[in-house]
């Protein structure tokens, strides 16, 4: 039995159908051809994309005081995704990692004395083992920090000036 594919390396434009054809020949134990035979099917090309915001519930925070940040992934493509990583940014020296929900995969910790570090919060999957993010459907990530600065008056350390930088990607 020979097997030969041949694979177009054309690029395909997002969201359009295209056609998928398949075609099968074969030469018999007489070395008589047998005719080709072809089916296709049609298959359309997604374009999957998401959605970040995130959403502080203080704009202002005093050493110790608690900091809660929600981050909603929003499916805003036209495929089920199954797989959501996400990565949050944070400078330690103005805020002290407490917990996420669902659980980090990864946490990165640098040193929290020079303003401009910064630590990373990984999951891998936001989503569960059974759960999937269908079109237009959303999962919210909850962060939870505590203040490590005073960030309700100027800060000429800050590199950023009064702001305090996290970052979802």
């Amino acid at each position: 039995v020979t097997f030969q594919a041949v694979a177009s390396t054309q690029a395909l434009l997002p969201n359009r159908l295209t056609t998928n054809t398949a075609t099968a020949s074969a030469v018999d134990t007489s070395g008589s051809n047998v005719p080709p035979e072809s089916d296709n099917d049609v298959v359309e090309i997604v374009n999957p994309s998401i959605a970040v915001t995130k959403v502080v519930d203080r704009v202002e925070a005093a050493p110790s005081q608690m900091i809660t940040y929600t981050i909603r992934i929003t499916n805003t493509g036209k495929t089920v995704m199954t797989t959501v990583p996400l990565t949050d940014t944070y400078r330690p020296y103005y805020l002290s990692f407490v917990s996420a929900d669902p659980t980090e995969t990864l946490v990165g910790f640098e040193d929290a004395a020079d303003p401009n570090n910064t630590n990373t919060i990984y999951w891998a999957n936001v989503l569960t083992s059974t759960q999937v993010l269908t079109p237009n459907d959303s999962v919210d990530v909850v962060v939870v920090f505590t203040g490590e600065q005073d960030t309700t008056k100027d800060d000429p350390t800050n590199p950023d000036g009064d702001v305090t930088i996290n970052k979802a990607l």
